[in-house]
């Protein structure tokens, strides 16, 4: 199978913002505008092959992946200082960044049964990866955007090969599966800034264990366990040793010195289904821990302006449970479904110089019900999500919040093959920022008619948030930061819609939509 992809993009961001750092305060007015053409390129070849003892397999794969990224950007801004700390500015820049990236990925796994019940897997793959990221800012003169910036300009390669090989010893019987593997994987990288003719480079080896148990109770219900461990490497807009200042409030900065990370993996998960009393049930969690963990450190000046950087810091972790179902009420008169997750991470970064770390806790509780018959469906629900944010440095953070949720639908397939539906769902978000405990009602509706004898034409006639109160509410809480967010997304519209099925395999009066 193959991919390629042409994107061109053109987007305009203006923004007002006001900083204020004690008694300093400045408004800073951001207009950028981006033309950005990507290219993506990838094909692959894959040969499976099976041999006449049981079990026995070869898989051979390759894949070539090509990567182009063009973006052409306007910066333009303008800093006013109401108590006159500095005097007032202007930004006004042409920056252009060409992106490439090339890929050779090649892999061989080679499956040998030994008994009935044991198995060794082996396994082997190789990367070549290359990629150059080459920025060009250009100041404003009197003649146009012809005064290069060398600053905020550099051409920066990596270049990274991959080797890694492993074995796993697989047991398997009618009712357990077992296995229990390593990978030796060994990581060589160069960095080369052109712009200054350094160079960087990295050879890291890693062990990367993995273990899994699967235990098959019955037909209906499964227990599995499974451990793994996995390595990320950085990007190399990560490594970018030159300043970003599209937003001129905050500055990222690369770091060519940054290490691949490295992360354990614990997963637990059952479920059972009992088909003749219809009742179900699941449940299970995951952790992980992160070393080398790619984070940030951020500084902050005197005007409330941050530059931010990359790092690699150690102390990330996260973990959840999870639990859920549901079971028939009053004799099948109606089923019920309930939910339960809760959540904890722990991340690390640096503000300032001083280490902060920022936890979160979130618990989520849901219930809804639903009936189910020929002609008539209904269900109704309620859900629940509770936040408990903390942060060392900022007292500010630690502010609890939640969200609930109230939704339904009714569906009604009525005489000449009509049918008509309707849902709702109501959001009530609290102690939020003021201005954005927002609540709101989603109200939709549709009337559908199936033509045809063998019904495989449908026309449908829809209205879309009736109320007019469709909005986009979100919080996100990081390091000392607390950023709350509505958007006005597309409000009430109307849709009519014919859809045509070629290969409709329905039953008469079934009458679902397979576009």
């Amino acid at each position: 199978k193959g991919k390629y992809t042409t994107l061109t993009n053109t987007s305009l961001q203006t923004d007002d913002f006001i900083s204020q750092e004690g008694s300093n305060t400045r408004r800073t007015a951001i207009s950028n505008q981006t033309k950005s053409e990507t290219v993506d390129a990838n094909v692959l070849f894959r040969l499976n092959r099976k041999f006449l003892k049981k079990d026995r397999s070869l898989t051979l794969s390759y894949q070539p992946t090509h990567n182009t990224n063009t973006n052409a950007t306007l910066l333009k801004t303008d800093f006013i200082y109401y108590k006159n700390q500095l005097p007032d500015s202007s930004l006004n820049q042409r920056r252009t960044q060409d992106n490439f990236k090339m890929e050779h990925l090649a892999s061989l796994v080679y499956l040998e049964p030994i008994t009935k019940k044991f198995k060794v897997e082996f396994n082997y793959s190789f990367v070549h990866n290359q990629t150059n990221n080459n920025r060009k800012t250009f100041d404003f003169a009197a003649t146009g955007y012809d005064l290069f910036n060398s600053t905020l300009s550099n051409n920066f390669n990596n270049k990274r090969l991959i080797n890694k090989t492993g074995l796993k010893l697989i047991y398997d019987v009618k009712k357990y599966r077992l296995s229990i593997g390593t990978n030796y994987r060994n990581i060589w990288q160069e960095n080369t800034n052109v712009t200054t003719s350094q160079k960087l480079n990295l050879n890291v080896n890693n062990i990367l264990p993995n273990a899994s148990f699967n235990y098959r109770i019955s037909q209906g219900s499964n227990l599995s366990l499974v451990y793994s461990s996995s390595s990320q490497q950085p990007d190399i807009q990560q490594m970018q040793p030159v300043r970003d200042n599209s937003d001129p409030n905050s500055i990222s900065l690369g770091n060519p010195n940054l290490k691949p990370t490295f992360s354990n993996n614990v997963n637990l998960n059952y479920y059972f289904y009992k088909g003749i009393s219809d009742v179900n049930f699941y449940g299970g969690g995951n952790a992980s821990n992160t070393n080398n963990q790619i984070s940030y450190t951020t500084t902050f000046d005197t005007l409330g302006k941050a530059t931010t950087q990359p790092v690699n810091i150690n102390g990330n972790y996260n973990g959840n449970i999870y639990l859920g179902g549901g079971f028939p009420l009053f004799k099948r008169f109606l089923k019920m479904y309930y939910n339960f997750n809760a959540s904890h991470s722990n991340n690390v970064s640096l503000v300032n110089g001083q280490k902060n770390i920022s936890q979160n806790t979130s618990v989520g509780p849901g219930i809804s019900f639903e009936k189910t018959m020929d002609k008539f469906y209904m269900s109704l629900g309620v859900d629940y999500s509770y936040e408990i944010p903390k942060s060392d440095i900022s007292l500010n953070s630690n502010q609890p919040f939640y969200t609930y949720n109230a939704n339904g639908n009714i569906s009604i397939k009525l005489p000449k093959k009509f049918s008509v539906e309707t849902d709702g769902r109501y959001t009530n978000n609290g102690n939020r920022t003021p201005g954005y405990n927002l609540n709101f009602f989603i109200l939709n509706a549709t009337l559908s008619k199936i033509f045809l004898k063998s019904e495989n034409l449908i026309a449908s006639f829809s209205a879309n948030d009736i109320l007019n109160q469709n909005i986009s509410n979100q919080r996100y809480i990081n390091s000392n930061q607390i950023v709350d967010t509505k958007t006005q997304i597309i409000r009430r519209y109307f849709l009519l819609k014919v859809t045509l099925k070629f290969n409709s395999q329905k039953s008469k009066g079934e009458g679902e939509e397979d576009e």
